[in-house]
């Protein structure tokens, strides 16, 4: 939230141009990819779930619909990435994670009976982050000035305010409580 909106979403289209199709391995480089994707979603949740979300979760469908891949001691690379992908991407606010809950409880289904350990544990990932978006109450936004970054600058600069303190007080932050829907649907 540090930045202006044309500056997050050239990153989103950055980020999502370089994930697409690519399938990288889970420790270092796929979980870098992934914490980038989970910044994307705590910026601008509605656009980076739909840039992010259904493709990961219908990758993860095309290799479960029909294989032995949850009996498979070894799980397929791709699979891995995509379920550490969407274990991310869950990490939001739950008002926006709802449209995309069924498919989510979808994927749940098929990969937390996986015999590959991996991929048990990220399923139960994907449970622990989309049982906490749901039920947790906490602020929206993350920005260090009272001033929006998305006014001209010739109103505002925000360079200016680089290492000043700021008093929380003063920040205006929105918060975010769980409504009747998330609540449920965390049940």
């Amino acid at each position: 939230t540090q930045a202006s909106s044309p500056i997050q979403e050239v990153a989103l289209k950055k980020v999502q141009k370089f994930i697409q199709g690519r399938i990288l391995e889970i420790k270092v480089s796929g979980k870098i990819a992934a914490s980038l994707c989970r910044c994307l979603v705590r910026v601008i949740p509605e656009k980076s779930l739909k840039a992010f979300l259904p493709n990961a979760i219908r990758t993860i469908e095309e290799h479960l619909t029909g294989s032995t891949i949850q009996k498979d001691e070894i799980l397929d690379e791709e699979v891995k990435f995509n379920l550490l992908l969407v274990s991310e991407c869950v990490r939001c606010v739950g008002t926006h994670l709802l449209p995309y809950l069924d498919d989510g409880k979808n994927v749940l289904r098929k990969t937390l009976h996986l015999t590959n350990k991996e991929g048990y544990t990220m399923a139960g990932y994907i449970l622990r982050h989309i049982l906490k978006s749901l039920t947790v109450i906490g602020p929206t936004d993350f920005k260090s000035s009272s001033k929006g970054y998305n006014l001209p600058l010739t109103e505002y600069q925000p360079f200016r305010e680089w290492g000043r303190p700021s008093s929380p007080n003063n920040l205006n932050l929105t918060w975010h409580i769980p409504n009747e829907d998330e609540m449920t649907e965390a049940q």
